[in-house]
């Protein structure tokens, strides 16, 4: 009689001790980061020298979400991040007169993270 209760047990144990799949149960969960997902942006003049200190606005297009940032003095701001949101992210720049034309991103999220197309953007202030 203890020969099925040893089977049961040893059932319970094996079934307890594996590690969580996902739903299609071919590889493990991925162990989430929880860090953000930057949208970097640089900025330069005509000439490609880079412009500091220019506003960068990015809005997501369906939840009208908006992060702002600021350049440094490489033209560079890492100040958007997957915050803004899931979906098309329109980036529009701005130093004084000038300004750059609207440039769209796709954000997209996951299980843990987000990703950015294309990961990074380099727009032209005129």
């Amino acid at each position: 009689m203890k020969a099925p209760l040893l089977v049961v047990t040893s059932l319970l144990i094996a079934a307890c001790g594996q590690p969580a799949y996902l739903p299609d149960g071919g590889r493990p969960r991925q162990q989430c980061t929880n860090t953000a997902t930057v949208i970097g942006v640089r900025a330069v003049d005509l000439m490609g020298v880079p412009v500091s200190d220019a506003q960068v606005t990015a809005t997501n297009t369906s939840t009208n979400k908006t992060l702002v940032g600021t350049t440094d003095g490489n033209g560079v701001c890492a100040d958007i991040t997957e915050d803004v949101g899931q979906g098309l992210v329109r980036f529009n720049v701005t130093a004084g007169a000038l300004k750059s034309m609207p440039y769209d991103v796709v954000v997209t999220c996951g299980e843990c993270d987000c990703t950015a197309s294309p990961g990074a953007v380099t727009v032209i202030l005129q």
